[in-house]
């Protein structure tokens, strides 16, 4: 019997990390499976040592805070992994943590797997020199990614991703409606301020001062969709008029006229399902100043990443205010021709992402790499 290791430190690594998973169940029953994750991971058969999906924080500030914490997970995870011994650890995204830990677990002779590439092409290029020294396989989503490292000479696979098996709506317009109560012959717009609570806190407040100031509000209806990670009190009573919808994003999303999403993966569910969106973020000044002398990329979202243009509109830091967010929803919901042209640039980034398949073909190469 072999033994994986996997370790997801977000909501979207726990939950890439189960489609994994997921995938190599149906290939071979001679794995045991063992890690730090999230419920989604768990769900999968994963013997989940800590739910650090649910301690996702980010930006510096916030991690020095908790420091300590992590800390004392950093030295159970290695003990844990001394313990049993696996075949491979897979390193799911989370570089702060991650590529610390890549490390010490290279140097116990142990197989190391990076699944999901941490974002080094466009922040912390430095941090190449780590994967390149201690990372025997990189798995990677984007075609530019295994272009990217194999200027490095790093052993790079390519096989899409995910998520395009997976995002789809499984419900008609007529029973979402129903199910949620909600009104017909509006425009709904839905809002992805984050899945972590010190995200929201940034992000919402403008987004309720924003569209308070759109003309006619009953036109519109509000679907504020919250992440499982988020505290219970996150939401509740900051949000009067939106109508909270949980664990059903892909629906809400498709039955929807546009949306205001936070950076992350959030975006690029968005746009694989082809509806307009504004992508929004803010972080602490400190983190700010921090990070920004080190981004080495024009735009945030990934979709105007690989569009190689600045296609949804982003607000970031100084210009995410209620007043420009206002601008660009207004010009969303009010210009079709601006609207139309979106839906065409999401169209061609959905037709460039490829074919589905990705985590099975993840999958096949992991047990050919374990074998």
């Amino acid at each position: 019997m072999k033994k994986l290791f996997l370790i997801a430190g977000e909501p979207s690594g726990d939950l890439q990390g189960s489609l994994l998973i997921k995938e190599i169940k149906t290939l071979t029953t001679n794995i045991e499976f063992y890690g730090l994750g999230g419920r989604l991971m768990q769900n999968e058969g994963v013997h989940i040592y800590y739910d650090l999906a649910s301690e996702a924080v980010v930006g510096f500030v916030e991690v020095i805070k908790k420091i300590k914490f992590f800390k004392k997970i950093f030295k159970e995870t290695l003990d844990k992994i001394r313990k049993q011994k696996p075949d491979a650890v897979i390193f799911i995204d989370y570089p702060g943590f991650n590529l610390r830990l890549v490390k010490a677990v290279k140097k116990m002779g142990i197989k190391t797997i990076y699944y999901i590439s941490p974002q080094i092409w466009a922040w912390g290029q430095k941090r190449v020199e780590i994967i390149k020294q201690y990372v025997d396989e990189m798995i990677v989503f984007f075609r530019f990614e295994e272009d990217f490292y194999k200027q490095y000479e790093i052993k790079t696979k390519f096989i899409g991703h995910p998520l395009l098996d997976l995002i789809k709506p499984t419900l008609t317009e007529q029973e979402f409606i129903k199910k949620y109560n909600l009104r017909e012959n509006t425009k709904r717009i839905f809002i992805m301020p984050g899945s972590r609570d010190n995200e929201v806190k940034k992000h919402l407040p403008v987004i309720i001062k924003a569209i308070k100031t759109l003309p006619d509000n009953n036109i519109y209806e509000f679907l504020l969709l919250s992440s499982p990670y988020l505290k219970k009190n996150t939401l509740e009573a900051k949000t009067p008029f939106l109508k909270i919808i949980s664990h059903d994003n892909y629906n809400a999303i498709y039955h929807s006229y546009a949306g205001i999403v936070a950076s992350g993966t959030a975006t690029l569910e968005s746009a694989l399902l082809t509806k307009p969106f504004i992508t929004i973020y803010k972080t602490s000044l400190l983190n700010y100043l921090i990070l920004k002398p080190q981004i080495k990329v024009p735009c945030i979202g990934i979709a105007n990443l690989i569009l190689k243009e600045k296609a949804i509109p982003e607000l970031v830091q100084y210009n995410y205010t209620s007043s420009n967010l206002a601008k660009e929803l207004n010009k969303l919901l009010d210009d079709s021709k601006h609207y139309k042209t979106l839906q065409e640039k999401l169209l061609n980034f959905k037709k460039i992402l490829g074919e589905g398949g990705a985590a099975k073909r993840a999958a096949e190469y992991i047990l050919e790499v374990l074998n």
